[in-house]
């Protein structure tokens, strides 16, 4: 009996402290501090690793080699990305109450197959499994594994912006490649800035969205000449484009630029995530932690633009390891403190030899060509002769392609042009005949087009709004006045003028007027177009 008694004894104690086992590590798996094999008491915050993953991850940390996070008592994840069954991202350690110090950190693989590996950097696994590592996921590791000139041809990226809105540089090479830079707007609230596709690829969230301590989200652009990423931008805008792992062009709006609040504080990490705030020593499971670790912190809103290799050509300018900024042709820029101030439209080249930066139309011209409505007056130089009127002829070819886009061409003429001045092998012929064809103009009368003729502003009124709306458009009454002092509520053109303004396509000439019988400029009908046709 003593002997039977005995055993249910130790029976009991074994089962017991089996169990407290196996409900501590599930508690770790949640984030809640717990006694590893060392004695230290450590926590854990896994961002967006995959939860089957996550106890592979525990093992890592609790079985890494000397030298490799050493101290650690807290261990953060973040900068996750993946393909198909492999994932890469970064581990940050923090001791005691210290914040995760990300300059610091290392890099970590995860592979699935029938089970989760996890291996550290600087172990013998993570060499084994980078060799297999799918190729766009090794370039964020390693970005020298080709050279530059293998990935980059020379004027491939665009700066990630409007070229109407303009941003300072406000940090140079850094981040745990030491291959991002910081930009900031300067001239637009920053919930107004969208950030732009610097060149064609596929889009992908790497990191962040409505699960964290704010709506921010790092996006990763994927092109034929590298991997970018884009930090610090907007959850909501992001979603509202729908554009998970999507192909995107040059140029193309990803989202707006995150204008939340960041800091760090003090987080009951044994309540449910985002965690309860807590007084520093209150409990043991309070711990400081350094919100938006899983995409990167920061101050103040700004883009953190990740590039794929130095030295690298963005519009022109060439960003190399020595930290200048340099174009062909004009002096080099040094990108220290001192460059902080300087607005990024003061550096950014302009396509056109005639049309500078600080040009009254520069960004509405810059728009229409990278639109390809427009290739300039003059190849070489290129020239955009933006002071120059504009043809009768010349407005055919504008308003077609800003109404089918720039690929269009238009139908052969086929016999005659139904105009007796515009010959069937005159240069314009199948854009003014088909201008017609669509009951977007009737001529200038008398059987005729004028094809040389200037195009007045009074006139382009009509054209605009009946290439955005249809040739049957008619625009509503005037009423008791136009709003402008040189456009009476009697004259010709005064309903399809007063509707131009109210559908934000001019503000006039200034001055109270619109200038009706002025001829349109080529900088003015840039201006008419973007804006008509909304181009990019």
């Amino acid at each position: 009996m003593y002997e039977k008694l005995k055993n249910l004894y130790f029976y009991k104690i074994f089962t017991f402290i089996f169990y407290a086992i196996l409900m501590l590590s599930l508690f770790s798996i949640q984030g809640i501090p717990f006694a590893h094999a060392q004695g230290t008491n450590i926590g854990y915050e896994f961002g967006d690793l995959p939860v089957d993953a996550r106890p592979s991850m525990i093992r890592a940390i609790q079985f890494r080699p000397s030298g490799i996070l050493d101290n650690g008592t807290y261990f953060v994840v973040g900068h996750y990305d993946s393909e198909g069954s492999w994932g890469i991202g970064h581990l940050a350690a923090a001791v005691g109450t210290e914040p995760p110090a990300w300059e610091t950190s290392v890099w970590f693989i995860v592979y699935s197959e029938t089970i989760w590996q996890v291996a550290l950097q600087g172990t013998s696994s993570f060499d084994s499994l980078l060799a297999n590592l799918p190729p766009a996921l090794k370039m964020e590791i390693n970005p020298q594994t080709q050279n530059a000139a293998s990935i980059q041809a020379a004027t491939t990226f665009r700066f990630p912006w409007d070229k109407s809105q303009v941003w300072r540089y406000t940090y140079g090479w850094h981040g745990n490649t030491n291959l991002a830079v910081d930009f900031a707007p300067s001239n637009v609230a920053p919930g107004d800035m969208w950030i732009l596709a610097s060149a064609a690829g596929t889009v992908t969230r790497v990191c962040g969205g409505p699960n964290f301590d704010t709506n921010q989200v790092a996006i990763n652009l994927t092109t034929p000449n590298g991997v970018m990423t884009y930090r610090h931008v907007d959850y909501n805008s992001w979603m509202a484009q729908n554009l998970e792992g999507k192909k995107v062009v040059q140029g193309q709006k990803l989202a707006l630029l995150y204008n939340g609040t960041q800091g760090s504080g003090y987080r009951d990490i044994s309540t449910p995530y985002p965690f309860e705030a807590c007084v520093q020593g209150s409990s043991p499971s309070c711990i400081y932690i350094q919100f938006l670790t899983y995409c990167g912190s920061g101050s103040g809103a700004h883009v953190h633009w990740t590039l794929p290799t130095k030295p690298v050509t963005v519009d022109g300018w060439q960003i190399d390891g020595s930290g200048l900024w340099t174009q062909s042709g004009q002096p080099s820029r040094n990108v220290g403190a001192s460059f902080n101030s300087t607005n990024s439209s003061s550096f950014l080249p302009s396509t056109f030899e005639d049309v500078p930066s600080d040009y009254w139309a520069w960004q509405y011209v810059e728009r229409l060509y990278t639109a390809s409505i427009t290739g300039g007056c003059v190849l070489s130089p290129l020239q955009y002769c933006p002071d120059s009127t504009v043809t009768r002829a010349q407005m055919a070819i504008f308003l077609l392609k800003g109404i089918h886009g720039s690929s269009y061409a238009p139908p052969a003429v086929n016999g005659n042009t139904g105009f007796g001045d515009v010959a069937a092998d005159y240069w314009a012929a199948a854009w003014i005949k088909q201008l017609a064809a669509e009951g977007i103009t009737s001529g200038c009368g008398g059987g005729s087009y004028c094809p040389d003729s200037t195009v007045t502003r009074a006139q382009m009124a009509i054209f605009l709004l009946k290439a955005m709306n249809g040739s049957s458009y008619a625009p509503p009454a005037v009423g008791g006045s136009t709003g402008f002092t040189d456009v009476a509520a009697d004259y010709w053109a005064a309903a399809f003028i007063k509707q131009l303004v109210a559908e934000g396509i001019t503000a006039g000439c200034g001055n109270g007027g619109y200038c009706p019988d002025s001829d349109v400029t080529r900088a003015q009908m840039a201006v008419f177009l973007v804006n008509t046709f909304n181009l990019p």
